[in-house]
């Protein structure tokens, strides 16, 4: 799947060139083409750049409502796209007196930015940075998700850099599922006589204050190992829940310590700790902040597969008397074990890694990590 990116900058080469600036802008559409990032350039059209126009693009400025012409212009494989906003009509690129207003002028203009069938205004005041749709204005912090009609619209910021994108409604959810399957993956590892989950539920008890460590020694693992695959994932996801609704805000790390070191676990309580911090810290996730390529599937009557290495996951559709997808079952296994069911959540555990399944009616997300 090709990601379409647009990059907004003063110089790039060959088309105007002052310094080292120019010759990165103008370099990295070439070098993110492999990787699958289609980038477009947006320049401001300066008078001794030549261009065909193609449009124009409106915007806002100090409380008035201008227009700008759209130039393209193709280079070495690259397209530019120069916006024509008064102030740019000069032989040099920067030097002038009112480079700020005119620069300003560009950067608003710039933030007229088209989705598919959405306009976007993107604006800055006061150090705050603002995303405005259908008449409405959100405050845009580092990740927003603003819901439109059957679509999402993601907006992730890392200081001056912006990404806009489309995702279905379901996306949300699915990364939601995800991030807490991540969680999970940990919880569910046998490593350490299920150390991880011990710990967790030794946390919960920690924070009601009813904390004795006998009672989340290594026994516990005897009935883990014994219960079902699906019993005990559901088990850890109730216990995980209630972990964190106990917990609130807080930091999880001196408590995590502290049951750590009176059941002798403190570095998988220090690992527990940064899984716990990164999972609540990341909200809502984003296929960046997932730590793994997310791959999105349609589900439909005929069975999908899989390949994780060298191993191939079947994933079999069975559909509900009712005609709903909510309620239609999905068994995911491999040749010669007992299938697992697939509601909207599971962790499937390899030996070349832990596969992560995450499921909203038709919609599948799925990722590999490395076994915990």
């Amino acid at each position: 799947m090709t990601m379409k990116v647009l990059m907004v900058a003063p110089e790039a080469y060959p088309l105007v060139k002052v310094g080292g600036l120019a010759d990165v802008v103008g370099a990295l559409p070439k070098a993110l083409r492999p990787l699958g990032v289609e980038a477009t350039v947006l320049l401001p059209w300066h008078r001794f750049v030549e261009a065909q126009r193609v449009g124009e693009v409106a915007y806002a400025f100090a409380g008035q409502e201008e227009r700008a012409p759209l130039g393209e212009r193709w280079e070495g494989g690259v397209r530019f796209l120069l916006l024509g906003v008064p102030g740019f009509e000069r032989d040099r690129v920067y030097g002038y007196p009112d480079d700020v207003e005119r620069y300003l002028r560009f950067a608003v203009a710039a933030g007229r930015v088209a989705l598919g069938p959405l306009v976007l205004t993107v604006s800055q005041a006061e150090g705050v940075w603002h995303l405005g749709l259908a008449g409405e204005d959100h405050v845009l912090e580092e990740t927003l998700v603003v819901p439109w009609e059957d679509l999402e619209v993601w907006a992730v910021r890392e200081g001056d850099l912006l990404h806009l994108r489309l995702e279905a409604r379901s996306g949300l959810r699915l990364y939601e599922l995800l991030a807490e399957g991540r969680v999970l993956a940990l919880l569910l590892s046998p490593k350490g006589e299920y150390a991880h989950l011990r710990l967790l539920r030794a946390l919960s008890a920690r924070l009601k204050g009813e904390f004795s460590p006998q009672d989340f020694g290594e026994e516990l693992a005897k009935k883990y190992r014994q219960a079902p695959e699906e019993a005990l994932q559901d088990f850890a996801r109730k216990a995980l829940e209630l972990a964190l609704r106990r917990l609130g805000p807080t930091d999880p790390t001196p408590l995590l310590q502290e049951v750590g070191q009176a059941l002798g676990r403190e570095k998988e309580a220090q690992t527990l700790a940064e899984t716990l911090r990164e999972y609540l810290g990341r909200r809502p996730p984003t296929r960046e902040t997932l730590g793994g390529e997310v791959h999105l599937l349609s589900i439909g009557a005929e069975p999908l597969a899989l390949k994780v290495g060298q191993t191939v996951l079947s994933l079999r559709p069975r559909n509900a008397p009712s005609g709903d997808p909510q309620e239609d079952v999905l068994y995911v296994g491999q040749a010669g074990e007992v299938p697992q069911r697939l509601k909207d959540l599971l962790v499937y555990r390899l030996s070349e890694g832990t596969v992560i399944l995450a499921r909203e009616g038709r919609r599948l997300a799925y990722l590999v990590m490395e076994n915990p």
